[in-house]
């Protein structure tokens, strides 16, 4: 099994988002085996994301991730493919952003870390991606009191890391 990681920057990328190319890197350097593409993306570039998950063997593994506005475009892109998902994660998703983008079946884990924080601005960090058809107990949410984008809190880019390292060691049964 081949191994994908899709990840997007929110609002402003590398200038508002810096956390996010740290975190990219740590995954690649953390977890060789997944090929991270020209990540991180822009939140924009969603859609485009979708159609590269899209044309992979059915038999790869995907992960897709994404801090702020790319937060919010984590269950678009998810949503925009068939593919199964192994792994959705997002660093504060902003009420702002897309909403109403469902966690469906073919996202097999996702975990989202919001925030209860009002700095810079009330309700960046505060979105909560509905569920769908995915199992509730495949979906975990966390709500930390850190300023808005919160990608660069360590501990929580090291859980989800640790997260993808548990999914690519029990494979896809």
């Amino acid at each position: 099994m081949i191994w994908h990681g899709f990840g997007m920057f929110g609002m402003g990328g590398q200038v508002t988002d810096p956390g996010e190319s740290n975190f990219t890197q740590r995954v690649k350097a953390e977890i060789p085996e997944i090929d991270i593409h020209d990540s991180p993306y822009t939140d924009e570039q969603a859609g485009q994301i979708a159609v590269l998950v899209a044309a992979l063997p059915a038999e790869d593994g995907v992960f897709v991730w994404g801090t702020s506005l790319g937060s919010n475009n984590t269950p678009v892109v998810c949503s925009y493919t068939h593919h199964i998902i192994d792994g959705a994660f997002g660093f504060q998703a902003s009420v702002y952003g897309a909403t109403g983008y469902k966690l469906n079946d073919n996202i097999k884990f996702a975990h989202l870390i919001s925030s209860t924080n009002p700095v810079p601005l009330p309700g960046l960090g505060a979105y909560v991606w509905p569920l769908g058809t995915m199992p509730l107990a495949s979906y975990h949410h966390e709500w930390h009191n850190i300023p808005h984008p919160g990608d660069y809190d360590l501990g929580d880019q090291m859980k989800f890391i640790n997260e993808m390292k548990r999914i690519i060691a029990a494979g896809r049964a």
